[in-house]
């Protein structure tokens, strides 16, 4: 498979992208620094923002009948698909998303992870023993530190700084009370997460995560490969150059 430009949206002050959400063959929708424009797939061209969301706005996904999108200002705003009005808004969230394989979307902030359910809306919150930091800002903010497995309802969450610094991913299933007792996955001695850090590789049951060495030292940076059902470690590919690792993605 190859890669082409089929189009190319000019560059401006405004064009802070953040992310993006296909919601068919033809349609998506690009988050920015200033709230959410829809995009046509076929020309390439944005049209209006979208009302009733404004400022910051990064990860976006779409579960069943809504859109589900992390705001600065509001936390987690879930629009209806059909119109992208406003169904729903959950304060007090910063890191997102995630799909557990159930169909459960989940997002994190302050002392909770959430689970919300995409047909009725309904919040379970359940407590984090710890700070979950999002990254808002211009030019600093990076897609949630959390991903789903893909072979059971488990999530992964990393318990980040607002920007980077973390070096534990915990694991938390349902049927797991002591989910947030001990680190699923600790990085190696002397490295540390940098923006996302962490990602699903759905293809291998692995956790691919990314780190630069403790102290902002971009030169020296490893790549980690770790088992997403045991957390044991599998490789640490280590490079040099500087790089700022912003996350993994998968094909």
């Amino acid at each position: 498979m190859n890669l082409k430009e089929t189009g190319r949206i000019a560059a401006a002050a405004s064009n802070n992208w953040r992310a993006f959400v296909g919601l068919d063959k033809t349609k998506g929708l690009v988050s920015t620094v200033d709230g959410i424009y829809p995009i046509d797939l076929q020309t390439v061209t944005l049209s209006t923002k979208l009302t009733g969301i404004t400022g910051e706005v990064g990860d976006m996904i779409k579960a069943g009948n809504y859109i589900f999108v992390l705001s600065a200002t509001d936390g987690v705003v879930i629009l209806n698909a059909s119109d992208y009005s406003v169904a729903k808004k959950i304060a007090g969230l910063e890191v997102a998303f995630a799909k557990s394989p159930d169909g459960a979307v989940w997002a994190a902030g302050a002392n909770v992870l959430a689970r919300i359910d995409p047909v009725t809306l309904a919040v379970q919150n359940i407590a984090v023993p710890f700070t979950v930091n999002g990254s808002w800002g211009p030019g600093t903010w990076h897609a949630g530190s959390i991903a789903a497995s893909t072979t059971e309802n488990a999530i992964f969450l990393a318990e980040n700084a607002p920007f980077e610094g973390g070096t534990q991913i915990y694991k938390y299933t349902a049927t797991n009370t002591a989910s947030f007792t001990t680190p699923f996955i600790t990085t190696p001695s002397g490295t540390e997460m940098y923006g996302k850090g962490f990602g699903f590789d759905a293809k291998t049951n692995q956790l691919v995560v990314t780190t630069v060495h403790t102290g902002f030292d971009f030169n020296d940076n490893d790549l980690i490969f770790y088992d997403a059902g045991s957390g044991t470690l599998k490789k640490d590919i280590v490079f040099t150059g500087n790089y700022f690792p912003a996350e993994p993605v998968f094909h």
